[in-house]
C-alpha cells in the first residue's frame, strides 16, 4: 500500500461521510482483532504506516461518530415533524379555544343582561304589589263610602220628588216677599 502513488490522493478524496455499512464493520473487524493495530506500536516497525494506522482509526471513529450523528438528524427530523405537527395541533385547539371562549364571553354577557332584566322585573313586581296593596285599600275604603253614597242617592232621589214642590212654595215666598220691605207693603194697603 505504501508502494501505491495514489495512495494519498485515494486517502484525501475518500467521502468519509458515505462509507457503506459492511466496510464499516469490517475495518472495525479488523481493528478488533490485531491488538497490534495501534499507532504507537506501528512506529516502531514502520514510521510512515503510523500516519496509516492513525488515519484508518480516525476514519473508523469518525464513521461511528457519523453513524450517531445521522441516526440522531433523522431523530431530530423525526421530532422536527412530530412537533410541527404538535404545533399545527395546538393552533388548531387555541383557535377552536378562541371560539369557545367567545362564547362563554357572550353567554357571561348575556347573562349579566338577564341578570339586570330580572333585577328590573323584581323591582316592577315589587312596586305592582305595592300598588295592588294600597289599590285594595282604596276599594276597601270606597266600597265604605258606597253605602253612605248610596243613602245620598235615595235621599237625593226622594228631594228630586218634593223639587217641584220646593221650587213652586221657593217661588210663592218670592212672589209675596218680592222686592219691598214689610212696612212698604202695610203701608199701601
Amino acid at each position: 500500500m505504501l508502494a501505491d502513488a495514489s495512495l494519498l490522493n485515494k486517502m484525501q478524496t475518500m467521502d468519509y461521510d458515505h462509507v457503506p455499512l459492511p466496510i464499516q464493520k469490517k475495518i472495525k473487524a479488523k481493528i478488533a482483532s490485531n491488538e497490534n493495530f495501534k499507532p504507537e506500536i506501528v512506529a516502531n516497525i514502520q514510521a510512515a504506516a503510523k500516519s496509516i494506522v492513525s488515519w484508518v482509526r480516525a476514519v473508523a471513529d469518525f464513521t461511528d461518530i457519523a453513524n450517531q450523528v445521522e441516526a440522531k438528524s433523522k431523530n431530530v427530523a423525526e421530532m422536527t415533524a412530530q412537533l410541527h405537527d404538535a404545533n399545527e395541533a395546538l393552533r388548531v385547539k387555541q383557535e377552536q379555544l378562541a371560539v369557545v371562549q367567545k362564547k362563554v364571553d357572550d353567554l357571561e354577557t348575556q347573562l349579566r343582561e338577564n341578570i339586570q332584566e330580572k333585577e328590573r322585573l323584581d323591582n316592577e313586581i315589587q312596586l305592582t304589589q305595592e300598588r295592588l296593596v294600597r289599590a285594595g285599600e282604596l276599594t276597601q275604603g270606597l266600597a265604605d263610602e258606597q253605602v253612605r253614597w248610596k243613602e245620598k242617592v235615595e235621599e237625593l232621589t226622594e228631594d228630586l220628588k218634593k223639587l217641584i214642590g220646593d221650587v213652586f212654595i221657593a217661588a210663592a215666598s218670592v212672589v209675596y216677599t218680592g222686592p219691598f220691605t214689610g212696612a212698604f207693603r202695610y203701608k199701601n194697603y
